[in-house]
């Protein structure tokens, strides 16, 4: 007979976690002798690799702690209220032979911003998983797993890791979105060999500082320069103590930031494995009150305050640093808590995400001095029109139209634009201009090639005043378009996919390239005489790839059809008539989906009547039948249609199986 027991509460019915809870021990008390030094390396004994680690343990998210005297961030955007729909996300990481890590820490920052959310740009994501609250921590098994449950926001994560001996690749940080409820399984993080040291980070007067993120701003080794803003951030214990991480020894720039003590960044900070304690002692901080007016002299309240911090590496200054603010009644906002080692900028735009300013040099600011910046928002200028094709005289979408001082450079990587804007399918073009009166090139050019010849040769040289609304309209070499619709395994249609596009070796992807409502997307931009195309993905698998086409001036390419191929989970409890779990039995669980599509498999009951599997469903619309069948009594379920989506689990709940008759 199939062994049943008593079912289970409510509470306890859920999956149990793949993942045991993890003992980390504490770290032992410092040494209270040890030497102080701000933005150097003190010579010390080297801290144990174990005290290092945080105390956490895996299958429980933790938020950095803020002290309770730490300012209040806005971080509610994205925030899940219902504690039952908090995200989970579990994987590996694992090493170049594929094993796994023991006693790596994991971090999850969680931005709070979806693809589809009208406030979703780079900046607010930035400034979200800048956010301590945004910051959950985990420390992997013997076997290198990992789970992170409790995560309180939905949209677009991030996840790294670190440990001892291993450095985080260049984009082995994982990306993903996942929606309130989800469980995102799978998400591993690769490390490779490196270089490891240990630090501590104290206060301006010496205390630990026990809130700290530790980020990796650049690093050079021989005079090479790398930016590592990829990189995943490290935290400091209680005890202020951290490690670092970098795929080799060379000179740092780092960046703390702290709830109780502010933002310091540190350059030249030299990092070896097992070498001298690095010891970050955090400077005073500066403040910045801006006011801002129109230009009549009213007060421009209302307007978003983007303030970007810069440090210096190797004789390049590189952003470091993101905050935003919003103007109040009387047109002002100040910012706390600024880093006086930085360079600051400053970007203004409306409740509509317009632009209303260049980015404006604010300087360098005084440790412990506020400083006060005032500036007056000049009346933009407007141009609009309809971009053509020479040769054919067709409209022409999916360019930029650009616009520069006359003289500057307009191609290449120092190429200085005032205001860019995405022409739209339909070749028309409004591009607001809030640099003041001058003389402008606008010229058009085409996603990843940009060159300074064709920006000169095909743009129109303009006298703007301030207000002025000028028409437009530009001429540019003939392009060609490629369309694609995006099915999934069972045949429907793909909404929202991302879409990068292929050209000349080249990959491009922003906001304008999602497949709509029907799985469609077309781009009218291609250049005539390059291999151009198209990857589509789904979350972080399921990519499917167009032919790869060299078109002719004006040509329409048929459109394409790709399947994308992607599974998802289910989890459930299986039960008796009678309120009684099944246990340890298998269930064949027949999957319809698509057009008169099957397929097979089999799941096994643990001794709770519990069920689950990762990535055996389509991802797509399916219904289920499920079989228990011990050769003396046969039972079934069936269920209505229901959608898997891609990488996540379902969790069906309690299902009842009825003898079959």
């Amino acid at each position: 007979a199939i062994p049943v027991a008593d079912s289970p509460s409510d509470e306890g019915s859920e999956v149990a976690d793949p993942v045991p809870d993890i003992e980390v021990n504490a770290p032992s008390e410092p040494d209270s002798g040890s030497a102080i030094a701000s933005n150097e390396s003190v010579a010390e004994e080297p801290l144990p690799e174990e005290e290092i680690i945080m105390s956490t343990s895996a299958g429980v998210a933790k938020r950095v702690k803020l002290a309770e005297e730490a300012q209040q961030m806005e971080s509610d955007h994205g925030k899940i209220e219902d504690e039952n729909q908090f995200v989970s996300v579990s994987g590996m990481v694992y090493n170049a032979q594929g094993n796994g890590i023991a006693g790596a820490q994991v971090v999850v920052q969680a931005s709070g911003f979806s693809r589809d959310d009208p406030a979703t740009n780079e900046f607010s994501i930035t400034s979200a998983i800048q956010n301590p609250e945004h910051h959950f921590t985990a420390i992997t098994d013997d076997a290198g797993t990992y789970l992170i449950s409790g995560i309180e926001y939905e949209g677009w994560m991030y996840v790294s890791a670190n440990a001892a001996g291993y450095a985080l690749p260049r984009d082995s940080r994982a990306s993903i979105q996942v929606e309130p409820g989800g469980k995102r399984d799978g998400v591993n993080v690769l490390l490779t060999p490196g270089v490891t040291n240990f630090g501590r980070v104290v206060s301006p007067d010496g205390l630990p500082v026990g809130d700290g993120k530790i980020s990796v701003l650049g690093w050079s080794v021989n005079g090479n320069s790398d930016c590592c803003r990829s990189l995943g951030p490290t935290y400091t214990d209680s005890e202020g103590r951290f490690s670092i991480s970098l795929a080799g020894s060379g000179s740092a720039s780092l960046e703390v930031t702290s709830p109780t003590y502010g933002l310091t960044s540190f350059s030249g900070v030299w990092v070896e494995d097992g070498g001298e304690e690095i010891v970050l002692q955090m400077r005073g901080t500066a403040a910045l009150n801006v006011s801002l007016e129109w230009i009549d002299g009213t007060a421009a309240n209302d307007i978003e305050i983007l303030l970007y911090g810069y440090q210096e590496l190797n004789g390049r200054w590189q952003q470091a640093s993101h905050l935003s603010g919003v103007s109040d009644e009387t047109g002002e906002y100040a910012f706390d808590g600024l880093d006086s080692a930085m360079q600051y900028k400053i970007d203004l735009r409306d409740t509509e995400q317009q632009m209303l300013s260049p980015r404006v040099d604010v300087g360098s600011l005084e440790e412990g001095e506020t400083h006060l910046w005032n500036y007056a928002i000049e009346r933009s200028v407007l141009v609009h029109g309809l971009v053509t094709g020479i040769a054919t005289g067709r409209i022409i979408g999916n360019v930029q139209v650009n616009v520069a001082p006359i003289g500057a450079q307009t191609g290449g990587s120092n190429a200085s634009t005032n205001a860019r804007v995405h022409v739209g399918a339909d070749g028309h073009y409004e591009l607001p201009i809030q640099s003041g009166p001058e003389d402008y090139l606008v010229y058009e050019n085409q996603y990843l090639i940009g060159r300074d010849q064709d920006a000169q040769q095909y743009g129109t040289t303009v006298k703007l005043k301030a207000g002025e609304t000028r028409e437009l309209d530009l001429t540019m070499p003939d392009t060609f378009t490629m369309s694609i619709q995006v099915y999934d395994i069972g045949g429907y249609p793909v909404e929202n996919a991302r879409v990068v596009i292929l050209q000349g070796g080249g990959g491009d992807s922003n906001q304008h390239t999602r497949t709509d409502a029907e799985g469609r997307f077309s781009w009218s931009g291609f250049s005539p005489g390059m291999a151009c195309g198209f990857s589509v993905s789904s979350g972080s698998s399921g990519l499917a790839r167009s032919k790869i086409v060299v078109g002719e001036p004006g040509e329409v390419v048929t459109e394409e059809i790709l399947v994308l191929e992607q599974f998802g989970g289910i989890e459930g409890v299986a039960i008796t008539e009678d309120a009684k779990v099944i246990q340890n039995a298998d269930i064949a669980v027949n999957i319809s989906f698509g057009e008169d599509k099957n397929s097979l498999f089999i799941l096994k009951t643990n001794e709770f009547g519990e069920f689950v599997t990762l990535d055996d469903i389509p991802a797509t619309t399916v219904t289920l039948s499920m079989f228990i069948d011990n050769q003396t009594l046969a039972w079934g379920w069936d269920s209505q249609a229901f959608v898997v989506p891609a990488e996540n689990v379902v969790n069906l709940g309690n299902i009842t199986f009825k003898p079959e008759k």
